[in-house]
């Protein structure tokens, strides 16, 4: 036998083998299809704003937070709870019931940028220690409590200010809605202990998910199995995240897709979008009606938070109604896109990317890659608007969306002592000498410098409330607080 033959004895052998690999493939999984094993799994299940559910990371209740106790002196104390200072979600902090003569005492609330991330250990830099810094040049003796919380959103700050009902506050002070989003993945997931996502071409294999579903319950050894799966719980949220947005995008109908706002800019209306929006505004509402509940009265100043454009959008998302042929014209457009960008050839970025968000307009990267370019190229008008777009897109934002401060806006208006102020003059890149750099340590995370503006524009509020010696409703001009 010449070895040409033995060659092609060979290779016919292996061409055999596969083909028998194929049909078994094939016959398992009409065999478990017709058996309608395994049974394919639903929907993961919406946490609804109106529920009566909670979305937080630590427990929903008072003393989840805060203790209180009675010192040696025999005076009443209120402290920071001590698993919440052990790992680190709050500061280690203690305060008497009541105030001191004379003294004005502010509460701070929010997530990690209260907390003063990345500068937990330096508590100095943080807004609320700014705040009372720039209160003190002004000549306000202030007791400033620092009650930021790592992850923590608005169900967290309205716990907060039920816990310190009745403590005989001047002033709350709120600068959260980064970690919306966040929280409500986290519910999803806990709803969806259960659910695995897996793509949409491989999910469709019934002898994958019976295999997955063998070697999880092997390995999982009580484990959840949703972490199990994905190996870590944020990126799991992700993925639910995106499950759930694409199937309201695959169905369609009214309320699925995104439309354009009046200034332009497409906005989701998915129902993930819409639980959370819902969920804040009922949060803000309390925020509101708490504040108005006390009898010390406090001014009640509600920070509309500005957002670091130039961070790339955390989940992005295909239109799953493209067809094969659309999808690869994007994949081809983004590349020249990136490959413009890699070159500095800051008008073909641009060009390529509007091609690409034109061919699908609901992918939040084109976007990105189209509004830096524009901001390395200018206008940065331009720019501002393709970022915000980017923004606004984004699926699973670390940040706050525009809507968040019109509900703002929309529960203050006409409620005394009630003061919403938008930070966007102070953290507005378009100025010159303002770039994101300056301000911002990461997506919502700010510098130093950052966090000092903050607590100066917070001064400037408070300072402005006691010279007129009453609450203010909107976004009425303040003096200027001293400088450090």
């Amino acid at each position: 036998m010449s070895v040409g033959s033995s060659r092609l004895r060979l290779w016919a052998l292996r061409a055999a083998a596969v083909l028998l690999g194929v049909g078994l493939f094939a016959g398992a999984e009409l065999t478990l299809r017709g058996m309608g094993i395994p049974a394919p799994p639903a929907s993961p299940a919406l946490p609804e704003a109106s529920d009566g559910g909670t979305w937080l990371v630590t427990p929903s209740n008072r003393a989840g937070y805060l203790r209180h106790r009675t010192g040696d002196d025999g005076v009443a104390v209120v402290q920071t709870a001590q698993h919440q200072r052990q790992q680190k979600f709050m500061h280690s902090l203690s305060w008497t019931l009541e105030p001191a003569a004379g003294t004005l005492r502010i509460f701070c609330f929010g997530g990690s940028s209260t907390l003063g991330s990345p500068f937990e250990d330096r508590p100095a830099l943080t807004f609320p220690a700014r705040l009372d810094h720039h209160l003190e040049q002004a000549g306000v003796d202030a007791e400033v409590i620092n009650l930021g919380g790592a992850s923590f959103g608005s169900d967290h700050v309205v716990e907060l200010m039920r816990a310190v009902s009745g403590q005989g506050a001047a002033a709350y002070v709120v600068y959260s809605g980064n970690n919306e989003f966040f929280n409500y993945a986290l519910g999803l997931a806990q709803l969806n202990r259960g659910y695995l996502h897996t793509p949409r071409t491989v999910a469709q294999l019934h002898t994958f998910e019976l295999l997955e579903g063998w070697l999880r319950r092997s390995r999982s050894n009580g484990t959840d199995p949703l972490l199990v799966r994905f190996g870590e719980h944020e990126y799991a949220q992700r993925k639910l995240v995106q499950a759930r947005v694409l199937e309201a995008l695959t169905r369609g109908g009214d309320g699925a897709r995104p439309v354009a706002s009046s200034d332009g800019v497409l906005r989701r209306r998915d129902q993930h979008y819409r639980a959370v929006m819902d969920r804040y505004a009922e949060n803000a509402q309390s925020m509101v009606e708490l504040a108005a509940s006390e009898p010390s009265r406090p001014l009640l100043l509600l920070f509309d938070l500005p957002a670091n454009l130039g961070e790339q959008p955390w989940l992005p998302v295909s239109d799953p109604g493209q067809g094969l042929i659309a999808r690869w014209r994007w994949d081809r457009l983004m590349g020249k896109a990136s490959a413009s960008a890699d070159e500095h050839d800051h008008p073909a970025t641009v060009q390529h990317a509007r091609a690409a968000s034109r061919v699908d307009p609901v992918n939040a990267q084109a976007y990105f890659i189209e509004g830096m370019a524009q901001a390395n190229d200018g206008p940065l008008a331009e720019a501002w608007t393709s970022l915000q777009q980017a923004l606004e897109l984004d699926m699973d934002p670390g940040r706050p969306l525009a809507e968040q401060g019109e509900i703002l806006r929309r529960v203050a208006a006409g409620q005394p002592g009630v003061v919403v102020r938008d930070l966007e003059s102070e953290f507005d890149w378009r100025r010159p000498g303002i770039v994101n750099s300056e301000l911002f340590y990461d997506s919502c995370h700010l510098t130093a410098k950052g966090y000092d503006t903050v607590g100066r524009v917070a001064a400037q509020v408070l300072v402005s409330a006691l010279s007129e010696g009453s609450g203010m409703a909107g976004d009425a001009p303040v003096p200027e607080a001293p400088a450090p």
